[in-house]
């Protein structure tokens, strides 16, 4: 018995000298994601929302392959907006200037940014990572 474990540990620490690594994580679903986005928006999670009081208007923009999906996005007033990354990479919510700062720092993969906006009006945003990545949200009346 105490050879094997030995046998273990020694190719453990030769894999680990050599260079190897490993990573112990799980894989987030979509179910997941949205869970998760809930949790930090401070809401239950999906199940939950049958039961539970929610804003009047709730719009999720998913951030995916380098695009906000959808890239334009018509809402009223009131309507909270969440954007979840769904990309391996790290992404933000920038505004382009002027009116309404929307400034969401760094987005993690698997991590969501809110914002309920009360105002009318036109914002353009883009990704401070990739400024290739822009998009619209219209807020009516």
């Amino acid at each position: 018995m105490l050879k094997i474990f030995m046998g273990i540990v020694v190719v453990v620490l030769v894999a680990l000298s050599a260079g190897g690594a490993y990573y112990l994580g799980s894989i987030k679903t979509e179910e997941k994601l949205k869970t998760e986005a809930a949790a930090i928006a401070g809401y239950p999670a999906p199940s939950e929302f049958a039961t539970t009081t929610r804003p009047a208007a709730y719009v999720e923009i998913a951030i995916n392959k380098g695009h906000f999906d959808p890239a334009t996005v018509t809402i009223k007033k009131g309507t909270e907006v969440v954007w979840i990354n769904k990309d391996a990479i790290t992404h933000t919510v920038t505004s382009d200037g002027g009116g309404l700062v929307l400034n969401s720092q760094a987005i993690a993969a698997g991590h969501s940014f809110a914002h309920i906006f009360d105002e009318p009006g036109t914002i353009t945003y883009h990704c401070a990572i990739d400024r290739t990545m822009t998009s619209t949200i219209i807020i009516e009346e």
